[in-house]
């Protein structure tokens, strides 16, 4: 399976972390992942490798190894998109790569606008309001959308069916 990934360990825990030159960049397109072939190995390109681009989002890491994902695809020697990367290796480089794909096509398809005044509408846009979650998260994570409450006056409280002696359920129509 593609998610086999021991001894390895992916943590999807959000950080606002700057890149450093050595880790390993995730641009993802239409038609695949922005790496290079070597012996049957998927090779991605470093931070350090990508000039020119000056937005990068933390997008999770496997053990030591942080992946980020690029403003936009760059231009490196030696690299280019490659579609069918499932079947090479290592293991770990192409989950990578796959989670790398949804991450990309979430982002792209769930810009936010940067006015809090305006929620977007749309077609497959999700409901996002100022000061909450999105209820559509990437990798099928669902946020949770909190409510503003009412006053504690109007409240309806649902009728539960109350314990008679003897353990037996009663509807709390006067008949214990």
């Amino acid at each position: 399976m593609l998610q086999d990934i021991a001894p390895y360990t992916y943590c999807n825990a959000m950080r606002f972390a700057p890149p450093d030159p050595d880790d390993l960049v995730l641009a993802c397109a239409p038609g695949g992942v922005f790496a290079r072939v070597e012996s049957g190995m998927l090779i991605l390109p470093t931070v350090g490798q990508c000039t020119g681009i000056s937005r990068w989002t933390y997008a999770f890491s496997i053990d030591r190894t942080r992946y980020f994902l690029p403003g936009q695809l760059p231009q490196v020697p030696g690299f280019s998109l490659i579609s069918h990367y499932r079947a090479l290796g290592p293991k770990q480089t192409v989950y990578a790569c796959a989670v790398g794909e949804s991450l990309t096509r979430w982002y792209t398809g769930n810009r936010q606008t940067h006015d809090p005044q305006h929620h977007r509408t749309g077609p497959g846009l999700s409901r996002v309001r100022p000061n909450r979650l999105s209820q559509d998260l990437p990798c099928g994570h669902r946020g949770r959308v909190p409510r503003q409450s009412a006053p504690a006056d109007q409240i309806r409280r649902p009728q539960l069916p109350a314990l008679r002696a003897g353990g037996r359920l009663s509807r709390d129509r006067g008949d214990h």
